[in-house]
């Protein structure tokens, strides 16, 4: 974990909406492996069949897989992403999930509203922590979602978008989601380095604020 007093930098380089000019199409008849976290995407999840698997970097650590359904011109897209969540830094969770919201109102092209939720995940003992959002259209009939959670040194991001499911639909797909993935998994393969780095702006070595802000940041460090 590494804190930064006064200057603070955020690493975001990891998310999809950086990488889109580098993206590449994956092929596969069965089942899709990610390397990195050996995670399976089956040929289909429920009633949605995979569409298309997406690397968005050189060494296809960062990948996203879509499924849907159509009936008619209606549709339900599920859109679920792995991605190095870069360094561990105290708001890199609430900072990733602002760029992928970002993202999402960048893609959609007009204005839309989110109810915004902490959200968790628990399960062998471990708790993943979350934030999800309900994206509100101007189009009623239009129900999208966006959950994004810390797995540690991974994201594991759901999009879910629909105009042929309603809510309670929604959300259980996102939960099926949950349990078929498990981000606990993610984890276990990959835990946070538990020792902390502290850096400190040169302008306050001589401070008389330093021996203050310095306690903070060992307080959160022990946290």
């Amino acid at each position: 974990l590494i804190f930064f007093i006064l200057l603070f930098k955020v690493d975001l380089c990891n998310g999809q909406d950086n990488y889109q000019n580098k993206s590449k199409t994956i092929k596969a008849k069965g089942d899709f492996i990610h390397n990195f976290t050996k995670t399976i995407f089956p040929l289909k999840i429920e009633n949605l069949d995979r569409k298309t698997i997406t690397a968005f970097n050189k060494n296809e650590s960062n990948v996203g897989v879509t499924y849907d359904i159509r009936k008619g011109f209606k549709q339900t897209t599920l859109s679920i992403y792995i991605y190095p969540a870069g360094n561990a830094t105290e708001d890199r969770l609430r900072e990733g999930y602002a760029v992928s919201l970002q993202g999402v109102v960048r893609n959609v092209g007009h204005n839309l509203d989110a109810n915004q939720n902490y959200v968790f995940y628990k399960k062998d003992g471990y708790k993943i922590n979350g934030f999800k959002a309900w994206l509100i259209y101007d189009d009623k009939n239009n129900k999208s979602t966006l959950e994004l959670y810390e797995c540690g040194n991974w994201f594991f991001k759901i999009r879910i978008t629909s105009d042929l499911s309603d809510s309670l639909e929604i959300d259980s797909l996102s939960k099926k989601v949950l349990e078929i993935f498990s981000p606990t998994d993610l984890v276990k393969i990959s835990k946070l380095n538990l020792m902390s780095s502290i850096l400190y702006s040169d302008e306050i070595k001589d401070s008389i604020m330093m021996k203050i802000v310095l306690a903070g940041a060992l307080k959160k460090s022990k946290w």
